[in-house]
């Protein structure tokens, strides 16, 4: 994902070897499939609020992961 700051790294496959299920993050609204492209929908002030509460809320609740801005940008 793309964002002011420089892109986002982001694992599919490392979150999945954490025991995460796909549809933890990947809804079905307006994504039937469930494609693993957030930044289809999430974009701009919309993409901001979701990706930081829904990442940055996780890895501070388990107290493990990227949580400062340069540790995923």
């Amino acid at each position: 994902m793309k964002s002011r700051v420089g892109v986002v790294r982001f694992s599919h496959k490392t979150h999945e070897e954490e025991g995460m299920k796909c549809v933890e993050c990947h809804h079905k609204n307006a994504n039937p499939e469930r494609i693993k492209k957030c930044a289809v929908c999430h974009t701009g002030a919309n993409g901001y609020e979701t990706m930081h509460g829904l990442c940055v809320d996780c890895h501070i609740e388990k107290k493990e992961g990227p949580q400062k801005c340069y540790e995923c940008h």
